[in-house]
């Protein structure tokens, strides 16, 4: 056999998973269209009379070496490990997903992130979404968080109308959400090459120049583009530096800010922002290939590049 293609391998490792649990658990395989069209695939598990069964890509397991017995085997018990020790949903999360139905019982839960408009077409037609310059609202329920990530499950069209609301009250309601449980920070990034050279055991050069950007994001560092939404944020960081500030998205989950200097050249930023895209962010976490500007005296955001 000289390799293996991704579907044969997860049909191989979903058996070997089923194995593994014996009996009482359900298993299938699953593809799932992410942010920018990007489709993983992977194996949802949940035992006899879950509502709610986690997916565990495979993608990132996945290569095409000739043994696929071994390498699928090996992976199933990933998989597995995975489950038992990130997969389950936590009691508290089950008692709110018995809610589901209930839109006051589950607001509390109610997020939202920033993409891409042009990449996400198709899918923004199942799912209820804000236009915002060349991004969209778009919203999910928060389930839970910790180091490998957010739990979260995507909210549809079709929630809209069971809970006899619309996409603005959504709004209103993913938007106290964030700032109470995602509140933003903006760190300088000579502060973030601080802390991740102490956290290497490196040391700061003493001559290096004060850099001129400035990070803003979400304090867990996740889906912290959105924060550019918030009341105030820009408004703030603008008017302590007296001057309209450029806004570099460098993903969904951070943008870049300066100060917007008559030397600055937004071409070559947006060359700029094209480069690091390309070669440093993943396609599922890229959020726009354009420049922004927020502008003290209008007190918005807009396109410049």
């Amino acid at each position: 056999m000289s390799g293996q293609s991704l579907e044969m391998f997860a049909s191989r490792v979903e058996e070997h998973v089923r194995a593994i649990l014996g009996d009482g658990y359900e298993t299938e395989i699953r593809t799932v269209t992410k942010n920018n069209g990007v489709i993983l695939t992977g194996i949802s598990i949940c035992s006899t009379g879950d509502r709610v069964s986690p997916v565990i890509y495979l993608d990132d397991y996945y290569t095409e070496r000739a043994d696929i017995e071994v390498s699928a085997e090996e992976t199933a018990y990933k998989i597995v490990n995975c489950y038992h020790s990130n997969g389950k949903i936590p009691s508290t999360i089950w008692k709110s997903m018995e809610g589901l139905d209930n839109f006051e019982q589950i607001k509390d839960r109610v997020m939202f992130k920033l993409v891409h408009t042009k990449n996400n077409e198709q899918r923004l037609k199942q799912v209820p979404s804000i236009s915002f310059l060349d991004l969209s609202i778009v919203f999910y329920l928060y389930m839970d968080e910790d180091s490998g990530g957010m739990m979260v499950a995507q909210i549809q069209n079709e929630h809209l109308a069971l809970w006899e609301t619309d996409v603005q009250v959504l709004y209103n309601v993913a938007l106290q959400n964030m700032q109470r449980v995602m509140p933003a920070e903006i760190k300088g990034m000579n502060e973030i090459m601080h802390n991740l050279r102490c956290a290497c055991g490196e040391k700061m050069e003493e001559d290096e120049g004060e850099s001129p950007f400035y990070v803003l994001s979400t304090v867990s560092g996740i889906n912290g583009a959105a924060c550019m939404l918030y009341p105030g944020v820009m408004a703030g960081f603008a008017e302590q530096r007296g001057k309209d500030i450029i806004i570099l998205p460098s993903s969904v989950h951070e943008v870049l800010l300066l100060e917007n200097l008559e030397e600055l050249n937004i071409r070559e930023l947006k060359n700029l922002v094209k480069m690091v895209n390309m070669e440093n962010v993943p396609r599922e976490d890229i959020l726009s290939f354009n420049v922004y500007k927020y502008s003290v005296d209008d007190r918005k955001i807009q396109i410049i590049g």
